[in-house]
């Protein structure tokens, strides 16, 4: 009896956790459609964003369109524009369009919704696709992304939105079909390897999800878990390959920068599936979610500005028409909001004043209008919501160390750097895209301000690709995708003081043909670029460009030259103006917008304002073939054929105006203290800061400061004490640096833990242990007098 009692007990059991799972399972697939489709239209009273209308009404028309151009009776697609051709890409838009249709079929509001008849035309499409695009037998060509992600992931929405209207068998031969593509989250290319590679990165939340809704579907709660349990790697930091490093980096493909694209998708998908799950029996632990949470604030925060995602980590997609910088800054914007709502009280507030000024400052291309129905309502909210303070300026100037870039943020503009080294390398070009990303690490400058679409309106396809901002090249003619490897040299990275600013350098070498020595120092709204050591022995001509500014469409904008004391206004005609001059000014395309250049050491510089004409599949074998025009002035120093030692010297002034550039040019502004092959050193007086790159080993010295190894400096006087910041960027130093400056401390306020002191005066001198410190800034601070008595208690 007691035997009978513990086998009922135990099946009552099994049976309240069978119920529980089936409860689950019915949850989560209606909170993924109201997440799709925005879900049911509010009650009366109940506020609603006016956007929602327009994008029903766009939704409504594409599935339309999809509906009525639908051939089934074809035997190698379903839409004429998308048969006949062996590109799996194809068979992924298929099954994107079926996807728009059945969001359309499910969303309230919709003309089509719950339309018969376009329920129908979805259930014959699942079923002709099936037949003849993708199946267990489908012979698999081309990109491998297509068959084991792209398409599951538009296949399994659609088998969720529709799974009343399709029959059992249906279902499960589709998902047969995903699981011979994707049996196992952790493993990609299985459908064109013998042997996969483990996934990584934004791959493995990809294939995460493809198994966790073939899970779903199949209403298999061990396989759920499993699914969740391959999402465990991603949250965690990496110290080589692909994934988040300490520093806020993110790499994919082993070597490239890549948090604005394969990055934010990461973001998005990762962020929707945490906020799915929260709640339900496969939720993923909070102390998983809170690296996720610092991603946010240390990995895309600094690259987000007004909406926009800095290009220089979006890889190939610059060269995607549909995916500008302003798209892929709404992707991460639709991640933030998804996470406020899952988010610990502190976190989600500070995500909801990030996430509000994003949406406020972006006036280029409205985020409401082209927001997922369910966060267009929530970002409505968010802005009608008065508790809620937008987060204003982002003041901050950071060195991602292991990626090879430096980003700089002050009240109205934003700086980008990229670099490439032994680490990281110069592009990526694979499947047709970015075939003229040449030198877009070769030190290219980016300068966001107010004119929010100088590089997403056909930048891309019409800048000259030999004369990107900020780099130093060769005028030799590449081919198509030529040159994405790494560099030999491993010096590229920087050091950073406060978080505000910062001195960063890379030592540029295209092996057997050009070599240069490249440093920025960003201090608040003046940024100076030098550069020295360049040289080429392959008969090369080389140049370094200091910028190359989008016009206005007519060309006409006011560029004002300061020479020998009269100040020249430049007609609007198209030519080479070459020129000594003390100063250039631009006027922006909008107010706000404004650059001055100065030029210290008076080079001749050449000025040219051209129309210049591209199409997107010149960068994008896939992109649109239309011409576009585009006006530019663009400013270059020419070295030379065959220069040996040749330097270059120049500040920007973001948002100054003519007058005021004028008045930085005359009286001093920047000192150069050394300009050399072995030291870059410069000093602002204003904020009392020295910027100093070391190149060489071996004991030099710049003005007050002294270094023994190569490295970065930044030097403060802040009147009561002095901070210094220092760095290794060729992160194979496995020992020490050693500072002296002349200058006495009465003591040492605060320091980090891998600097030594060994002397306050005469002189200062301290050692920093870079061993491992994998390029970050080591500071310390010293008291000068007033200080006296605090930094001895301090100590």
């Amino acid at each position: 009896m007691r035997k009978r009692c513990m086998l009922t007990v135990l099946y009552s059991c099994s049976s309240v956790r069978r119920w529980r799972c089936v409860m689950e399972f019915d949850v989560l697939l209606a909170k993924w459609r109201r997440m799709v489709t925005g879900g049911p239209l509010p009650s009366s009273g109940e506020e609603l964003s006016p956007f929602r209308s327009g994008t029903t009404v766009r939704l409504t028309e594409k599935a339309r369109w999809n509906r009525d151009t639908m051939d089934l009776q074809q035997d190698n697609g379903l839409w004429p524009d998308l048969a006949g051709s062996k590109d799996a890409r194809h068979i992924h838009q298929t099954y994107l369009r079926l996807k728009e249709m059945a969001i359309a079929y499910e969303t309230e509001g919709s003309a089509l919704y719950q339309n018969a008849e376009l329920s129908q035309a979805v259930r014959q499409g699942l079923e002709r696709a099936y037949q003849i695009l993708y199946n267990e037998r489908t012979v698999i060509y081309g990109n491998w992304w297509n068959w084991e992600i792209g398409v599951p992931l538009s296949l399994l929405d659609t088998l969720v939105l529709m799974r009343q209207q399709l029959s059992s068998g249906l279902v499960a031969s589709c998902l047969r079909a995903v699981d011979r593509c994707t049996p196992n989250p952790e493993w990609q290319l299985v459908t064109v390897k013998p042997n996969p590679h483990p996934s990584t990165g934004a791959n493995r939340v990809w294939k995460s999800r493809v198994c966790l809704f073939s899970a779903l579907l199949k209403r298999d709660s061990a396989a759920m878990a499993s699914s969740c349990k391959a999402l465990s790697p991603v949250f965690e930091y990496v110290e080589e390959g692909d994934g988040f490093y300490e520093d806020g980096s993110f790499i994919q493909h082993k070597r490239f920068p890549y948090t604005g694209g394969y990055g934010k998708a990461l973001l998005k998908e990762l962020s929707e599936l945490l906020y799915w799950l929260n709640g339900s029996a496969w939720e993923i632990p909070h102390e998983d979610m809170r690296n996720v949470y610092r991603w946010v604030e240390e990995a895309y925060e600094p690259l987000m500005y007004k909406g926009l995602m800095a290009d220089m980590v979006r890889g190939r997609e610059v060269s995607r028409c549909a995916h500008q910088n302003i798209h892929s800054g709404h992707t991460v914007l639709d991640g933030v909001l998804r996470l406020i709502d899952i988010a610990p009280a502190e976190t989600a507030e500070r995500l909801k004043r990030m996430a509000k000024t994003w949406i406020m400052a972006n006036t280029g291309k409205s985020y409401l209008a082209e927001a997922p129905l369910d966060l267009a309502n929530s970002a409505w909210s968010l802005l009608n919501d008065t508790s809620v303070e937008p987060r204003g300026d982002y003041l901050i100037s950071k060195v991602f160390a292991r990626m090879d870039r430096v980003i700089h943020q002050c009240s109205g503009f934003a700086f980008g750097i990229s670099m490439f080294s032994s680490r990281i390398a110069a592009y990526e070009s694979i499947n047709g895209e970015n075939l003229h990303g040449w030198h877009t690490a070769h030190g290219m400058t980016y300068l966001y301000n107010d004119d929010l679409g100088q590089y997403s309106d056909g930048f891309w396809p019409t800048v000259n690709p030999y004369r990107l901002p900020g780099t130093t090249v060769s005028t030799r003619v590449r081919s198509n995708g030529e040159g994405t490897g790494m560099s030999p040299q491993p010096f590229a990275g920087g050091a950073v003081l406060h978080g505000l600013y910062s001195a960063a350098g890379m030592e540029l070498e295209e092996p057997g043909q050009f070599r240069a020595r490249k440093s920025w120092f960003l201090f608040d709204d003046v940024l100076i670029a030098l550069g020295s050591g360049i040289r080429s022995e392959a008969g090369l001509q080389l140049e370094t460009t200091v910028d190359s500014r989008m016009l206005s469409r007519s060309g006409a904008d006011a560029v004002r030259v300061g020479e020998d004391g009269r100040i020249r206004l430049l007609d609007a005609e198209e030519e080479v103006n070459t020129l000594k001059p003390r100063w250039v000014h631009l006027e922006g395309r909008v107010p706000g917008a404004d650059v001055g250049y100065v030029f210290p050491r008076r080079q001749a510089v050449h000025i040219l304002r051209e129309a210049r004409t591209g199409r997107w599949n010149d960068i994008d074998e896939h992109g649109p073939s239309e011409e576009l025009t585009r006006r530019y002035l663009t400013l270059w120093i020419d070295h030379g054929l065959e220069p040996d030692g040749a330097e270059y010297a120049y500040a920007v002034l973001p948002g100054w105006s003519a007058a005021q550039t004028a008045a930085y040019a005359e009286n001093g502004g920047a000192e150069i203290i050394e300009l050399s092959g072995e030291v870059h050193a410069v000093r602002l007086c204003r904020l009392g800061l020295m910027g100093l790159m070391f190149w060489e080993d071996g004991e030099r010295k710049a003005g007050p400061v002294a270094c023994n190894r190569k490295a970065a400096l930044l030097v403060r006087d802040e009147g009561a004490s002095i901070a210094v910041s220092v760095a290794d960027p060729t992160m194979e130093n496995e020992g020490f640096v050693a500072v002296e400056l002349d200058a006495c401390a009465s003591g040492v306020i605060a320091g980090d833990e891998r600097i030594t002191v060994h002397r306050l005066e005469p002189s200062i001198r301290f050692t920093v242990n870079v061993n491992g410190a994998k390029g970050r800034s080591c500071t310390v601070v010293f008291a000068t007098g007033l200080l006296s008595e605090r930094a001895s208690q301090v100590e």
